[in-house]
């Protein structure tokens, strides 16, 4: 038996888009409706959980090329994220470990995808 590097099911992708787009419905109801652009802590958890779950969850078909893939993608989504994270504090102000948890896995999360599609 092959043991898994990625230990979530396939179907609990879609907890994480629900999750993700629960985040995001909260994000925008909170800037339109309450115009409050602080305090965006909790749909920053919340989405980064949801895009846990969608990376870490096992592909259909789950092989080394699979796997490569996702490394590749989990080392260039946290690079990319972290010299981001360096110029937006720079520039602006800095980010929360949320904000930039989220942020590192939803390019993670893309570049992901783009490479697969790639391949």
């Amino acid at each position: 038996m092959i043991k898994t590097l990625f230990p979530y099911h396939p179907a609990v992708k879609l907890l994480g888009v629900g999750l993700f787009l629960f985040a995001f419905s909260g994000f925008i109801y909170k800037t339109l409706h309450q115009h409050d652009f602080v305090s965006f802590a909790p749909a920053f958890q919340i989405a980064s959980l949801g895009l846990v779950f969608i990376f870490f969850s096992k592909e259909k078909y789950d092989d080394e090329r699979v796997h490569q893939i996702k490394f590749r993608s989990l080392t260039w989504g946290v690079l990319t994220a972290y010299f981001l994270t360096l110029a937006v504090t720079y520039l602006f102000r800095s980010l929360s470990a949320h904000e930039f948890l989220c942020l590192a896995l939803l390019l993670t999360t893309g570049m992901f995808y783009v490479l697969k599609q790639r391949a």
